[in-house]
Parts: C-alpha cells; sequence; structure tokens
C-alpha cells in the first residue's frame, strides 16, 4: 500500500512543481499590442519662457489630445507634460516623455523627440510606446500649422509668444 501512494504521489508532485515553476517563469502578460490610428485631436504648447525669433530654452506644458480614434484601446486619449527644449517662432524642439492616459483608465508612456514646427509648415514625430498598451510599438503624431489666436495669427513681429496650439491631423500606433 505505501508503495501504491508513493507511486501516485511523486507523479502529482511533479506536475505540481512543473505548473508552478510555469508561472513563475511566464512573468507578466506582455502589452496589448495596437495597430490602428486616430483622424484628429490638438496640441498645446504653454512655454514659461517668452518665444521670439531667436532660439531659446524653454520649460513649458505640452498637453494634447486624440481623438476619433480606431483600433486603439479607446476612441479618444490625451497627455500633459513638463517639456523642456529650444524653442524660437520657427519651432519648438525637445523631449516628450508623456504618459497617455486613455479615455478607459488604461494608461501608456510615450518617450522620443518632438517638435512643433513655425508658422505653416506641418510636423511629424515617431514616438516609442514604452509602458501599457503599445508596449514596443510606435505611434506618429503628426500636427498642422500653428492656429489662429483671437481671430489674426499671432507672429513674433508683434512681439514674444508664449502660448501656440496645433491640431493633430492624423496618429498611427504600430
Amino acid at each position: 500500500m505505501k508503495l501504491r501512494i508513493s507511486t501516485l504521489a511523486v507523479p502529482a508532485l511533479c506536475v505540481l512543481f512543473t505548473a508552478a515553476g510555469a508561472a513563475v517563469t511566464a512573468g507578466p502578460a506582455a502589452a496589448t499590442a495596437i495597430s490602428g490610428g486616430c483622424e484628429g485631436g490638438h496640441v498645446q504648447f504653454m512655454s514659461d519662457t517668452p518665444i521670439g525669433l531667436e532660439p531659446t530654452q524653454v520649460t513649458a506644458r505640452l498637453d494634447g489630445d486624440l481623438h476619433t480614434c480606431v483600433g486603439t484601446p479607446t476612441e479618444e486619449g490625451g497627455w500633459s507634460t513638463d517639456f523642456v527644449g529650444e524653442a524660437s517662432c520657427l519651432g519648438v524642439n525637445g523631449k516628450l516623455d508623456a504618459t497617455f492616459n486613455w479615455a478607459n483608465g488604461e494608461v501608456s508612456r510615450l518617450v522620443g523627440p518632438f517638435a512643433l514646427n513655425g508658422y505653416g509648415a506641418p510636423a511629424t514625430n515617431t514616438l516609442q510606446i514604452v509602458e501599457g498598451p503599445g508596449s514596443g510599438g510606435t505611434v506618429v503624431i503628426t500636427t498642422g500649422p500653428i492656429e489662429k489666436a483671437g481671430g489674426s495669427v499671432t507672429t513674433c513681429i508683434d512681439g514674444p509668444i508664449r502660448n501656440v496650439g496645433m491640431p493633430v491631423t492624423g496618429a498611427q500606433f504600430a
């Protein structure tokens, strides 16, 4: 009888330890890939430093949102982050490290160089998704020209500016 119990116990323990080992080596679940895009959105750049014709170091707030999204965790989401870089009326260049908040509460982290071109020129930025939905992938965000402020375009000729808004004309996740 003791032999039968031992004979049955050994395979049962092997199955138990194998399952436990598989659970330990599997680790956390991989992030869900995103393969979709967004039709629009908005970026708002708010600088602590006046921006003029000459390039200058700036500390700013960069807020953005994406909407009309398909193939993404939700149809919309947005970010708000501190931004340090160089700016002039001809454009803004710096590094983005932003928490992107999806409308369902999920969070992705986007990092990479980010540029906003001056008057009349669109910009395309490719950011790495390093955490959350889409982790390991990229998002390419295209912005349009600076929006009109108060019915007329504020130019550096009128004096330094601090805040500019731009439309997002598209975003593609891969």
